[in-house]
Order: C-alpha cells, then sequence, then structure tokens
C-alpha cells in the first residue's frame, strides 16, 4: 500500500511539473519561404510579419533551413527586429525579409519565450502574404 501511495505521488508530481515546463512559451513552422537573389538587382522574397499578442515582452527567434535542411546563416534582414534572438514587445509588431544574395528556399521555424518568465498560453501571431504560418492561428 506505501508503495501504491508513493508512485501515485510521484506521478501526481511529474504531470504537474510538466504542466510548468511549457508554460510561456511556443513555436510553430513556416512552411515554406522563397528568395530570388537577383544578382545585383532587387530580387524576389517573401516578408514575414510576427506580432506579440500578449500583454508581455517576448524573445523571439526565427531559424530558417534551407530546402537541404541545412541552417540558414546570412542573409535574412530584420525590420524593427534587430538579431536572431531578440525581444518584441506587448502589442508591436515586427518583421524580417528572406533576401538572400542567391535563389533560396526552405523552411523554417518562429520561436518564443516571454522574457520574465509569464505564463502565457499563447504569445505570437504570424503572417506572409499568401501563406499562413499556424493556419493563422495564435502559437
Amino acid at each position: 500500500m506505501r508503495v501504491l501511495k508513493i508512485l501515485l505521488i510521484s506521478c501526481f508530481m511529474l504531470v504537474a511539473a510538466q504542466s510548468f515546463a511549457f508554460a510561456g512559451s511556443g513555436k510553430a513552422i513556416i512552411p515554406h519561404w522563397l528568395s530570388l537573389g537577383g544578382g545585383g538587382q532587387m530580387g524576389a522574397m517573401d516578408i514575414i510579419y510576427i506580432s506579440n499578442i500578449s500583454t508581455h515582452d517576448l524573445v523571439v527567434k526565427i531559424t530558417l533551413y534551407k530546402e537541404d535542411s541545412s541552417t540558414v546563416t546570412s542573409g535574412p534582414q530584420y525590420s524593427n527586429f534587430k538579431d536572431n534572438n531578440t525581444v518584441i514587445g506587448a502589442g508591436e509588431t515586427a518583421s524580417f525579409s528572406t533576401s538572400t544574395e542567391t535563389d533560396s528556399n526552405g523552411y523554417g521555424i518562429i520561436e518564443w519565450k516571454n522574457k520574465d518568465g509569464e505564463d502565457d498560453t499563447v504569445g505570437l501571431i504570424s503572417t506572409m502574404p499568401k501563406l499562413l504560418i499556424n493556419n493563422g492561428m495564435p502559437f
């Protein structure tokens, strides 16, 4: 009987701790992005808008992958989005473009976490022309 009590308490603690482990963070997949280098001319590129819909500041990280699953290390240009691990204030929108020197395409991941550890269920909504990220739902 004592072993059963310990087992039940352990299971309860594990479930309770697990719910806190993922609080205040989220991520979504960018299903496709495109950049046509243009060879010195204005090439085609995707622009992705990210809006913080929470009441807290969020730290946002964007990782782009090429078609072959290698990470894009140079090229993305940020507008009011300082770098790849920046803070978007509550109620603010940031954007970045997938401008690269050569023709390239792939997919990506947008991740966020609360700057001060607050517990928000969702924090961002992101869009790009002609393509919904996370089916247009907050994440």
